[in-house]
């Protein structure tokens, strides 16, 4: 054999070998990504926005299968499980849904109705409050003529919050709590928030406390939370109200 063919036959050698090189990268690589990508296991997601205490119906979820070794271990992966359960915030669509996110619906008395009002995140107890906690519920109102006075209530007390759900821009709904309405000619009355970020909050009340809340959230100049201690046992009484006191202007000005 000519040193010409015995270069060749090297040259066919070292290309046959990194041929068997490049093969068994590729094996090895194709094996390390099918190790991740198997086994799989049965996901939940989201096929739509899910709201916060509002059951979560067959058609919003939808199956995918993922790889176990990257499913989280609180995953759901039979849309069973989540029967007679609802979410305590919004969840919004491609969400995988895990036991964690899903709680009962909230258990209140015969008596009691559930309302939710927007509460200003400067004046709720922002960040403090949640699902479970008793406050009382103050509120201010101006005085409607010229002889009477401005005055702070305390509207309910021991009021029990069923939800609080995720801070949202001020919709602009009333004057009162709320910024005016785009074009609106009214201004904020004195002492209105006129907060920038508000905060659904669901209360569990009596039928009469129903009406005093709304007729606040409506008519109040700002309505404000007041957070109770959790091992609290003071009995509810009556509402209480505040006036600034008469220091005695009328007969300064006599004299």
């Amino acid at each position: 054999m000519n040193p010409r063919r015995r270069r060749g036959v090297i040259l066919i050698g070292l290309a046959a070998l990194g041929a068997l090189g490049v093969f068994v990268a590729i094996a090895s690589y194709v094996a390390d990504v099918r190790g991740n990508l198997t086994p799989t296991t049965t996901a939940v997601f989201l096929s739509e926005p899910a709201f916060a205490m509002a059951p979560i119906r067959p058609d919003m979820v939808r199956l995918r299968e993922v790889p176990r070794r990257w499913a989280p271990p609180e995953g759901i992966s039979d849309p069973q499980v989540m029967e007679g359960l609802v979410p305590p915030a919004d969840l919004p669509a491609g969400t995988q849904l895990q036991t964690g996110m899903l709680v009962p619906p909230p258990e209140i008395a015969a008596d009691q109705r559930e309302i939710s009002v927007m509460i200003s995140a400067d004046t709720g107890v922002a960040g403090k409050i949640q699902s479970g906690d008793l406050v009382d519920i103050e509120a201010t109102f101006a005085g409607e003529e010229e002889e009477s006075v401005n005055s702070a209530r305390t509207i309910i007390r021991r009021a029990e919050i069923v939800t609080v759900a995720t801070p949202r821009p001020n919709p602009g709904r009333n004057r009162n709590q709320f910024l005016p309405e785009e074009g609106s000619e009214d201004a904020l009355p004195s002492g209105g928030s006129g907060a920038e970020t508000v905060v659904p909050v669901t209360f569990a009340l009596g039928e009469d406390e129903v009406l005093v809340l709304t007729y606040a959230e409506s008519f109040a100049e700002e309505v404000r939370l007041a957070r109770l201690r959790p091992d609290s046992d003071v009995e509810a009484a009556e509402p209480r109200e505040y006036t600034l006191p008469d220091f005695g202007g009328e007969e300064d000005e006599e004299q």
